[in-house]
């Protein structure tokens, strides 16, 4: 009741047009998610009843109960997990971020299709890459008493970008 009425009140104060989360629910022992589900699909319901053209983000959590999130005004993570490349756990044989993340993307995009039951129009692209949290080393900057330097000083992957589009067109 607290997180649905904040929820609201900041949409009405605010003006926003929706909410982003990322890792949101399923927190704990595994026998408390379908509770932790259940009292989630009650705020998304609420959130959407009050709003009708509301946006939820829900990230990296929309894909995990399948076509039953949709039905709470969510769409489909694109790629099913984080966006970093460095982050999908598998190993790859190609040097280009957006070639890796493209396949990533496909091979979720078959996964909503024929798991999910999701039409293509309810299925999103990705382009692109997000931009690797670490080196190479493993050290990330910034953050746990790292020291801060420029990680990312090459961003964008002129040899595999026109794979990330056509990827996405296809």
């Amino acid at each position: 009741a607290w997180l649905q009425s904040t929820l609201i009140a900041f949409m009405e104060k605010s003006g926003a047009g929706g909410f982003s989360w990322d890792h949101d629910i399923f927190a704990g022992p595994n026998n408390l998610h379908y509770a932790q589900w259940r009292a989630w699909m009650g705020i998304c319901r609420a959130l959407r009843l009050r709003f009708p053209d509301i946006v939820m983000d829900h990230r990296q959590a929309a894909h995990i109960w399948g076509p039953w999130y949709q039905f709470a005004g969510s769409y489909p993570e694109p790629i099913a997990g984080d966006e970093n490349p460095e982050m999908y756990g598998v190993q790859v044989p190609s040097l280009h971020t957006d070639h890796v993340a493209a396949n990533n993307m496909r091979a979720v995009n078959w996964k909503y299709s024929v798991q999910s039951l999701l039409p293509a129009s309810r299925i999103p692209g990705f382009m692109f890459h997000q931009v690797e949290r670490s080196d190479p080393n493993g050290t990330v900057p910034c953050e746990f008493g790292n020291p801060c330097y420029n990680l990312n000083q090459r961003d964008f992957d002129f040899q595999g970008y026109r794979y990330s589009v056509i990827s996405n067109v296809a």
